[in-house]
């Protein structure tokens, strides 16, 4: 029995190998599909809010649209789709900042290979 064993581990072992070194190569593929895709959407946060929050602060919307619309991230995308619904009132606002959030999640969700672009 031991024997069989044997037989079947020395038989065994080469596709085991190529089996791991294509699991190896898909799972590496993902980790980089993924690290680009949270790169391109990367942007600093804090001085966004700070040029953001100084327009609104003033009541220059065009200013607030162009610092929106000119900063790359998923964070200046929510806050475009806000800016946008402004003059509907606070709850429209607030929808549309949240049908925007629950849209670019399921982007950065999507299985890799699907194709996703920042700017949609």
């Amino acid at each position: 029995m031991t024997e069989v064993f044997k037989r079947l581990a020395l038989v065994g072992d080469v596709w085991v190998l190529w089996l791991l070194l294509v699991a190896s190569v898909i799972s590496l593929s993902v980790i980089f599909e993924r690290l680009w895709i949270f790169r391109k959407n990367k942007s600093d946060f804090a001085v966004f809010l700070d040029k953001l929050g100084g327009y609104l602060e003033e009541g220059n919307l065009s200013g607030a649209r162009q610092v929106a619309n000119g900063t790359p991230g998923i964070e200046a995308r929510v806050a475009s789709a806000g800016i946008e619904n402004l003059h509907k009132g606070s709850a429209s606002v607030e929808e549309a900042m949240t049908s925007r959030l629950v849209l670019e999640r399921s982007k950065l969700e999507k299985k890799p290979g699907n194709s996703w672009h920042a700017g949609q």
